[in-house]
């Protein structure tokens, strides 16, 4: 089968080159079955195939544009992300070339990673600054021109001549930026870099297809702007009247937040600004956006990559970021505007973090915890939202404690989730959702962890799709105690991918994978899953949350793909059950399901239905050290016709019973 390669392009820039780098990558959910969540009655408070036998030459592929964003010498580029390829094929990515700025590694799940050679590149890109630094302090001495005509990089006269008319920088610092916005300098100084891939396809027929591709990647080396026309400051003493052009003359938190406009960057040292809302309405554009970037000494000085700055077991410190504390009422964060960036802020007790309902919204290292009561129950802490937003960002951030939702995308689409990291462990008041999608499309979460602490008395939701969310991707990410979880009959298209899933313990029910209320044409691969009490759960029940329309109809899920998971150590791999202890329909069915490559290991029921099964099917899967096989339970309250219908195609079984 041959393949057209639909290259996408990935904008991403690298600034700071100079200074420090370290290593980016850009690189579910627990239900409770025999009673019922009552925290999730106020929810809503909220990959063409050209199917043609001639080959297509590499002639007509679209080369990959990559660019790195600031601070970073490491990017995981995944180049066949739009590829398109007969399902069935093989393919895989068997060489590349050598880039001349930096070192391309394939990893094993065919993504490159690409890692910048600083030596090389900051070489290419500042051969001319080397040289003039080396003549500016023997610029009195006539000689020292010439070579600056012989050498062809320095005939351009503009680089001698500022350095000679502008002695010493004597001018105001703020004249200089104020000719050359950050964008213009990014652009100028960025360094090109590209090699080839190659692919190889494989079909079911065993004809081998090999394609090339190139990519480029833009290194941009640019320094931090710290004065300028559209350069501020902000600081605890800070007040509105001033002019915001120094530390000493700093802003308000607040001033800035209601007089900042497009192409604006705030610096906001480290401190405690109190409890106060700050809300941004004003809107940045595209590539003049207005910046909010939080520091601790000197601008620049905080760098997150693939992660938070702030680890898990940290308290928040507002002598290392800005920082907004509360009382668990009120909201902390509003941006309403869009274009807006975010970088480097703790929020802390309030009742919501941050929200954000203005388009292309970045937020960057961002902490937000300890949303809402912490010591009576409730449904009342709402971490980080997007409402209704598009085409934002949210990256290198950490939630803990939303003692209802932690981070939720309520409508819109498109936005990218990367690198957040989401924790509970307060047993009173614990969080019910983790990372949730709600009526919303074309998202990506990416290398994201949850993680709920053993002996919560909530299981929580980790990772989950509920109401009208279709199309979204998860990848690489990991769920620690908590699931991932499908609901509702217009929850269609989603892939969970590349999963890691750990369960504390056969006796432990938290954390599988669980289809409900007529979930369908999901597709869950690549999982491993491990320690858990049953890895897939199919539900029909009534969470207490009726969405309008109401798409909770009696099904638990059908028609999904559960392709190349694995399981270790479970007390039972499937069970499938009408909830009707919390409002399930006894005549749900749980339909064409099917599960293909897969590996059990070691797990002591094969499936339990409790409820009418039909077309559900095993594929091209291994069974090993299981106890017991299919169990089909007709006893009150569920109905007396289930089926045991289930069938196997080329799997195998050792040591364990069909």
């Amino acid at each position: 089968m041959t393949k057209f390669l639909i290259l996408k392009e990935i904008h991403l820039l690298m600034q700071n080159f100079q200074n420090q780098f370290t290593k980016l990558t850009l690189s579910i959910f627990a239900s409770l079955l025999l009673f019922s969540c009552s925290k999730d009655a106020d929810l809503l408070s909220e990959y063409v195939i050209n199917t043609d036998d001639a080959r297509i030459e590499n002639s007509l592929l679209i080369n990959d544009s990559f660019f790195i964003e600031a601070g970073q010498s490491t990017i995981v580029m995944d180049v066949l992300n739009n590829d398109n390829f007969d399902a069935d094929a093989e393919v895989r990515i068997i060489q590349t070339s050598e880039p001349l700025n930096g070192i391309v590694t394939i990893n094993d799940d065919n993504t490159l990673t690409y890692k910048v050679n600083t030596e090389s590149s900051s070489e290419t890109n500042t051969t001319e600054e080397t040289t003039t630094e080396e003549t500016t302090p023997e610029e009195t001495t006539p000689e020292e021109t010439i070579p600056e005509e012989t050498t062809p990089e320095e005939t351009t006269p503009e680089e001698t001549t500022p350095e000679e008319t502008t002695p010493e920088e004597t001018t105001p610092e703020e004249t200089t930026p104020e000719e050359t916005t950050p964008e213009e300098t990014t652009q100028e100084e960025a360094v090109t870099d590209s090699f080839t891939y190659t692919t190889e396809e494989t079909d079911e027929a065993g004809n081998v297809t090999t394609q090339e591709a190139s990519v480029t990647v833009n290194i941009a080396q640019n320094n931090i702007a710290t004065s300028g026309t559209n350069v501020y400051y902000v600081t605890t003493s800070g007040n509105g009247g001033n002019n915001g052009k120094s530390v000493s003359a700093s802003w308000s938190l607040a001033h800035a937040f209601g007089s900042a406009k497009a192409g604006d960057i705030i610096y906001i040292k480290a401190g405690n600004y109190g409890s106060s809302k700050m809300t941004i309405n004003k809107s940045g554009a595209s590539g003049n956006t207005i910046k909010f970037i939080g520091y601790t000494n000197e601008p620049g000085d905080i760098i997150a990559n693939q992660g938070s700055t702030f680890n898990y077991g940290d308290n928040a410190d507002a002598t290392k970021m800005p920082l907004l504390d509360s009382n668990n009422t009120g909201e902390g964060i509003i941006i309403a505007g869009a274009h807006v960036e975010l970088h480097n802020f703790q929020v802390k007790d309030f009742s919501i973090g941050i929200k954000a309902s203005g388009q292309n919204v970045t937020l960057n290292n961002v902490v937000v915890l300890d949303m809402g009561n912490q010591s009576t129950s409730g449904y009342d802490g709402f971490g980080i939202h997007f409402m209704n937003t598009s085409n934002s960002i949210i990256q290198n951030s950490y939630i803990e404690n939303s003692t209802a939702e932690s981070f939720k995308v309520y409508g819109g689409g498109n936005n990218r989730i990367s690198y957040l990291e989401v924790r509970a462990d307060n047993p009173i008041n614990p969080t019910d959702y983790y990372l949730l999608l709600s009526n919303t499309s074309n998202n990506i979460v990416e290398d994201s962890r949850v993680e709920r602490a053993p002996g919560l008395s909530h299981p929580g939701h980790g990772l989950i799709c509920k109401w009208n969310s279709k199309n979204n991707t998860f990848r690489r990410c990991e769920t620690k105690y908590t699931g991932v979880e499908m609901a509702f009959s217009d929850v269609t298209g989603n892939l969970f991918e590349d999963i890691r899933m750990i369960g504390q313990g056969r006796d432990h029910y938290q954390t599988n994978i669980d289809f409900r209320n007529g979930a369908n044409n999901n597709t869950v691969r690549n999982i491993h899953i491990t320690d858990v009490s049953y890895a897939f759960a199919f539900v029909d029940d009534n969470d207490g949350f009726t969405p309008s329309p109401d798409t909770d109809v009696p099904h638990a899920g059908y028609n999904n793909k559960i392709e190349n998971v694995v399981v270790e150590n479970a007390s039972m791999l499937l069970r499938a059950l009408p909830g009707t202890l919390i409002g399930g329909d006894i005549n749900a069915f749980v339909r064409n399901n099917i599960f293909d490559n897969c590996t059990f290991t070691n797990y002591g029921v094969l499936a339990n239905f409790y409820m009418r099964n039909e077309g559900n099917e095993f594929k091209n899967s291994s069974f090993k050290n299981g106890s017991v096989g299919i169990k089909i339970n007709n006893g009150s309250p569920y109905r007396s016709d289930i089926l045991n219908n289930v069938k196997f195609t080329n799997c195998t079984f050792e040591n364990a019973p069909q």
